[in-house]
């Protein structure tokens, strides 16, 4: 008998709007990092927003190698389905002027300080850092300015 392997996920971020539509980043198994789109309607926004409900909430994750994601309604049942699977490039910050470079999965937070500032320990570090993130591809324009800024202090 083949074992059974649960899938586990923990909700990162979610950019949420008033009629439910929005993006979630969650982080499946501890390992990967998906970025899903909800299409509007579907669930009360405040629901997408509360971690510990979206397995409940949500369509069972697909399988396979994807990185994002829609959910949408099936048009014959009614019922939100997982749609546009794929494996995107993701964007990233272009201009970068610091060789150091650390995987997020290799980050240990330890304390929020905003939205998408944290502190965090990791193995380039003695001590503890802060992180500044782009959660979502709209706020790397935002940090893309903020690595020039460093460099020209630098």
């Amino acid at each position: 008998m083949d074992p059974i392997t649960t899938t586990t996920y923990r909700l990162l971020d979610a950019s949420i709007d008033p009629d439910g539509s929005g993006d979630l980043r969650i982080l499946v198994n501890g390992e990967s990092i998906k970025y899903i789109t909800v299409n509007s309607g579907l669930y009360p926004s405040e629901d997408l927003c509360f971690g510990p409900a979206l397995p409940d909430l949500l369509p069972s994750l697909p399988t396979g190698d994807w990185n994002t994601a829609t959910i949408s309604r099936d048009l014959s049942s009614g019922q939100p389905q997982f749609t546009a699977v794929q494996h995107d490039e993701l964007p990233g910050i272009q201009h970068v002027w610091h060789p150091t470079r650390v995987d997020h999965l290799e980050l240990q937070f330890k304390k929020k300080l905003r939205s998408n500032v944290h502190e965090v320990e990791c193995n380039v570090a003695e001590q503890s850092v802060i992180a500044k993130l782009a959660r979502f591809s709209w706020e790397i324009r935002i940090l893309e300015a903020e690595t020039k800024a460093y460099q020209w202090i630098e």
